[in-house]
C-alpha cells in the first residue's frame, strides 16, 4: 500500500517532499505513528519528523487546535 499512495502521489504530481517523503507520507496515510514509518523506512524519527514538517509547510498547514494536519496532508496529496 505504501508505494500505491506513493506511486499516486507522484502521478498527481505532489512529489513535492520527493520521493523518501512521499513514502513517509503514504505510512502516514495508512495511521502510521513517527516511530512506525521510522522503523519500515530505516530513518530516524527525527528524519521523518522532518519530513512531516517540510509536508506541512510545502502545503502551507499551520497548527490549528480544531485541525489534524496529517489528515489534511494526506487529502491534499490524494486529490488529483
Amino acid at each position: 500500500m505504501p508505494g500505491q499512495l506513493a506511486g499516486h502521489c507522484l502521478l498527481n504530481g505532489c512529489q513535492r517532499a520527493g520521493e523518501e517523503g512521499a513514502e513517509v507520507l503514504a505510512l502516514v496515510a495508512q495511521g502510521r505513528s513517527n516511530a512506525a514509518v521510522a522503523r519500515q523506512l530505516v530513518l530516524t524519527e527525527k528524519t521523518v519528523e522532518s519530513h512531516i514538517a517540510s509536508i506541512f509547510s510545502k502545503l502551507e498547514l499551520r497548527a490549528e487546535p480544531d485541525d489534524h494536519r496529517r489528515v489534511l496532508a494526506v487529502r491534499a496529496w490524494l486529490e488529483p
